[in-house]
């Protein structure tokens, strides 16, 4: 089989070698005498380039089902830019209803942090995808397309929002499904180990499964309190910083320095310094005895009658 760059060479060496100048010249014949040789010649180029045609053939047989393939996605792409922008605003407006209609039918509970308005918005856009989409010739109403899309538009943005696989999801609903049975048939609550046996799962694989089943997605702007009608704040908010300190720690603490501060004023210079030199300077007290040129047994009566004296002031 010859190629088409092939084919369109041979094209042109054939019409190259039938138009050459200087035959007529070199054989000083004119052109009316030429004239039956020209149409002959024709004649055997078109037999010729048959066979090179007859190649081509499967090649472009090959090329329809992928050109058939082509043709729904051409077809609704062209629909979507040759209607209008008023056209679709229209369609929008007129079949608004059936968003609302397919949000009232959703039968799942709602993540903490979407409400029914969240999944309006979210129809709305599956009814716009749904208009640009749409393919007259299929001959399917389009109130029939467009819940499907809205629909399927919703469940889609929902799942992306779900950090759970799932598969984790689905072995939540067994979990939850053969406890429920086995509740009923056993006339009690079946424990943990009983449920993980009935399913066949170990222990470790059973509470992951709980504990992954069970977990939400939570946003930080939610309200704690959502039906106060004061006091109402983000759960971003509540969330303790603990890069921070904390706040009443820090209150306590500058009390207790200030206290301090305030007692130690209320000491002598000799139970100033022998402190300044155990607490902050880190000596022993055998080193400031020699400092303050008193026995070391004299050295821990002044720290002792010191840290009572700061612990009276304190207190008081």
């Amino acid at each position: 089989m010859i190629s088409l760059d092939e084919y369109k060479s041979t094209l042109r060496h054939k019409r190259g070698t039938k138009n050459t100048p200087g035959d007529a010249s070199n054989h000083g014949t004119s052109e009316p005498a030429d004239a039956p040789a020209n149409e002959a010649y024709q004649e055997s180029d078109g037999a010729d380039l048959l066979p090179a045609a007859a190649d081509l053939l499967p090649a472009a047989a090959d090329l329809l089902p992928a050109a058939a393939d082509l043709l729904p996605a051409a077809r609704a792409e062209a629909n979507a830019t040759t209607r209008d922008r008023a056209e679709r605003d229209e369609m929008v407006i007129r079949y608004m209803p059936l968003v609302y209609y397919v949000v009232n039918t959703l039968n799942f509970s709602l993540p903490p942090m979407l409400d029914t308005e969240d999944l309006v918005g979210y129809g709305m856009m599956g009814l716009i995808n749904a208009i640009d989409r749409f393919d007259e010739v299929r001959g399917v109403k389009f109130e029939t397309y467009a819940v499907t899309r809205v629909r399927g538009y919703i469940i889609d943005q929902l799942r992306s929002l779900d950090w759970v696989p799932r598969s984790t999801r689905q072995r939540a609903r067994q979990i939850r499904r053969a406890s429920e049975e086995m509740e009923h048939t056993l006339g009690r609550t079946p424990t943990a180990n009983e449920v993980a046996t009935q399913l066949g799962l170990d222990r470790d694989k059973y509470d992951y499964a709980v504990q992954s089943g069970s977990s939400v997605t939570l946003s930080l702007d939610a309200l704690v309190h959502p039906d106060a009608e004061e006091g109402q704040s983000a759960l971003l908010q509540t969330v303790a910083d603990e890069s921070s300190p904390d706040p009443s720690a820090s209150l306590e603490a500058r009390d207790l320095t200030q206290a301090i501060t305030s007692a130690l004023h209320t000491l002598s210079e000799r139970e100033q310094q022998l402190l300044r030199l155990y607490y902050f300077e880190g000596h022993t007290l055998r080193d400031i005895s020699r400092v303050l040129s008193v026995s070391e047994s004299r050295a821990c009566q002044i720290h002792a009658r010191a840290l009572k004296r700061l612990r009276v002031v304190i207190a008081a």
